[in-house]
């Protein structure tokens, strides 16, 4: 039997500032990664959103089921940021 597949949409508010505080321009976003899995805090998948101006991703063809996502966002020295809350989300 096939597993049937679903897509995952996340969207999200660039982040303006660091973590220490100091103030973050879109300018200065180079990329984001989203990490996700099927548990709490494990987060084996990673996609990479190379454009720093995008709010949104679709991952398209994942097994149904509940997934744990984390975002982070890296500027343009190669700095990435912690990871952001836990989002969680169902594929059916």
């Amino acid at each position: 039997s096939v597993t049937p597949a679903g897509t995952l949409s996340l969207q999200w508010v660039a982040p303006t500032a660091r973590s220490d505080g100091d103030a973050l321009s879109l300018s200065e976003l180079d990329s984001y990664t989203v990490y996700f899995g099927t548990s709490a805090g494990d987060y084996p998948y990673s996609v990479s959103i190379e454009n720093a101006s995008a709010t949104s991703v679709d991952i398209p063809d994942l097994p149904a089921g509940t997934y744990y996502l984390v975002i982070t966002a890296t500027d343009r020295s190669g700095r990435e940021s912690g990871p952001s809350g836990v989002a969680v989300k169902e594929v059916s």
